[in-house]
């Protein structure tokens, strides 16, 4: 602590000399706190007693206002960049690190405390609401050192809702748009509580994913990150997994772990083709306001830590699109179908779609995604593909054959299929590409005595592969 004066010649000078004083003293550090006073002239005595009380006074106690209207050079906000109306705790443990705030960013700040404390009451279930919490921050949703270092975004858009919406007599669209809220509401909170019943304890750890039992090259499961909150004497407490972004009209938007996201994409599409539990169900409201129930479309974007949550939004709702547009075009053709389409990596939104339309302009059949089923069908859809590619069984890329294949698979086949595919004049096609890789392989596999590692001849089952390849050390399954 300590104390200077200085005498200026204009009362411009003096504003603008308090100004810069007060953002470097914040600047410098938050324990500090600037005390500036104007003497007069007239009394200086008295001034100067005035101005060393209230020295004294902050010293001891911090103000309730940084900076208000009567503040010359007030503190600027660092999220607005207006002037400060308050202070804000930071820190998560309760210490005295402040930080300037404006009126407008503590009313948010308000408001979100409110939805996740309402958010946690009513999505969490009871039994488990003692130990398992919403995440507030992305280094809360499991991520581990050497294990994985990625999240999800992940973008749910109901199909067709514009056109039943068109449907909807006048007088009750009010009553279809609260049905929607309600629905995707109801959505993320049936998630929520899913992965709560699925979450299991082991001594000091929550785990969620496949145990020891599961199948050979599985992904390992998701430890949960530990609640770093002041002890209190309760049982230990852990952060789930997942965290509902955004819920509003038809579209839920979920930030999760990586590994989970493509489960999740599954149990939505299975909570909202289930049969509704009564008259009060949100899904029944739907059904009943609309006419019948949409079906969705799902974009999943996976990112590394540390990519803005905005690019990951914007890649999910991207590869969304292209889920979106070929389920419109299949239904119709004849039946209601769900859609699905990820993208792993940072390319930005538009050169993602760029990529896809070049590699189809060109014939390279690397992908058979965006996955479209039909809402009869479930048996068909992306389930039957992790079924067949990703299950337990003898042809699995988890199976016996693959199963010490992790990273030659990865490095060789998969970077083989996309290193010439830049352009859509590159004379080596995925194919052609993908054969010169599995000859080198088999080469040296057979120096081994191991068994040749085959590709299927099929375009649309080499696609699949491909497509497998991608998620063989990302699909986590959650039992």
């Amino acid at each position: 602590m300590g104390s200077f004066g200085c005498e200026l010649v204009s009362l411009e000078q003096a504003r603008e000399f308090v100004g810069w004083y007060t953002r470097q003293v914040c600047e410098r550090s938050d324990a500090l706190t600037p005390v500036v006073t104007i003497l007069d002239d007239a009394d200086l005595a008295s001034s100067v007693g005035v101005a060393a009380a209230a020295l004294r006074a902050a010293r001891h106690a911090t103000p309730v206002d940084i900076a208000g209207d009567e503040a010359w050079g007030a503190v600027l906000c660092p999220v607005t960049g207006v002037p400060a109306a308050g202070s804000v705790l930071t820190s998560r443990v309760g210490s005295a690190s402040l930080s300037a705030r404006s009126a407008e960013v503590i009313a948010a700040e308000r408001l979100g405390r409110d939805w996740h404390a309402a958010q946690q009451a009513r999505a969490v279930p009871r039994e488990s609401g003692e130990r398992l919490l919403l995440p507030t921050r992305l280094d809360e949703l499991g991520r581990e050192m050497g294990e994985s270092s990625k999240l999800a975004v992940v973008v749910a858009d109901l199909n067709g809702v514009g056109a039943l919406l068109s449907a909807v007599p006048g007088d009750r669209l009010a009553e279809a748009g609260l049905a929607l809220s309600a629905l995707t509401e109801a959505w993320c909170d049936a998630l929520v509580g899913l992965v709560c019943e699925k979450v299991r304890f082991d001594g000091d750890r929550a785990l969620l994913g496949a145990d020891a039992q599961g199948v050979d090259g599985a992904v390992s499961p998701v430890v949960l990150a530990a609640a770093r909150v002041p002890g209190d004497g309760r049982e230990p407490r852990w952060f789930l997994p997942l965290r509902p972004w955004v819920s509003a009209g038809d579209d839920v938007v979920m930030v999760c772990e990586s590994r989970l996201a493509w489960w999740l994409a599954e149990q939505m599409v299975c909570w909202l083709d289930a049969t509704a539990v009564d008259a009060e169900d949100p899904r029944a409201r739907v059904d009943a306001v609309l006419g019948q129930r949409p079906t969705v479309s799902i974009g999943i974007a996976v990112v590394p830590v540390g990519v803005s949550l905005s690019k990951g939004h914007a890649l999910a709702l991207q590869v969304c699109e292209r889920a979106k547009r070929k389920a419109h075009a299949t239904s119709d053709a004849g039946g209601d179908c769900h859609g699905l389409d990820w993208h792993r990596g940072v390319l930005d939104a538009q050169s993602v779609s760029e990529y896809r339309d070049r590699r189809q302009v060109a014939g390279q059949h690397s992908t058979v995604r965006p996955f479209v089923w039909s809402r009869d069908l479930p048996e068909a859809g992306f389930a039957a593909f992790v079924d067949r590619w990703l299950g337990p069984g003898e042809q699995s890329l988890r199976g016996e054959l693959w199963s010490g294949l992790r990273s030659t698979v990865r490095d060789t086949l998969l970077t083989a299929v996309t290193r010439n595919s830049h352009t859509a004049d590159d004379a080596d096609t995925s194919s052609e590409a993908l054969r010169e890789a599995l000859e080198q392989l088999n080469a040296r596999r057979r120096t081994l005595h191991r068994a040749p590692v085959e590709l299927p001849d099929d375009t649309a089952m080499a696609a699949a592969f491909l497509d497998a390849l991608d998620l063989r050390d990302e699909y986590l399954r959650v039992s």
